[in-house]
């Protein structure tokens, strides 16, 4: 097995498979995370992959991308989500304060044989879906 580590805020992760990186917290696949606690830069959302040819080619594309819970791709600059590559991850951006919806944000990213592989991520507000009380 390949292992890469990955420094995050002069913090070095052990990457043993793919998974999501947020604040300095590993989560694995299908993990809930809060949206109000991404932002950009160094808050943002990773997901991650021990492929050291992932995820930004010579040509600065990016080799993976996030997809929103309708199946659409996450645009590299876009005004309230975008994402960009990184080292051995793909990221995902959230202007500040900005609201987002709720759902299965999906990563694409290749595996260290280079393999797409999906993994998905449910972003939420802090509310448990179906548990909303309205008066």
């Amino acid at each position: 097995m390949v292992v890469i580590y990955y420094l995050y805020q002069n913090t070095l992760f052990l990457i043993k498979g793919l998974g999501f990186l947020l604040k300095g917290v590993l989560y694995s696949e299908n993990s809930s995370i809060n949206i109000s606690a991404i932002a950009i830069n160094d808050a943002a959302l990773r997901c991650l992959t021990p492929s050291i040819t992932c995820c930004v080619n010579d040509d600065g594309m990016v080799l993976g991308r996030w997809k929103f819970p309708n199946g659409s791709t996450v645009p590299s600059n876009g005004d309230k989500l975008y994402a960009t590559g990184g080292p051995s991850s793909v990221v995902l951006h959230k202007i500040n304060n900005i609201k987002i919806p709720s759902g299965i944000y999906t990563c694409e990213i290749p595996d260290i044989r280079g393999t797409l592989k999906l993994l998905n991520a449910y972003l939420h507000t802090g509310k448990l879906p179906g548990r909303e009380i309205y008066m």
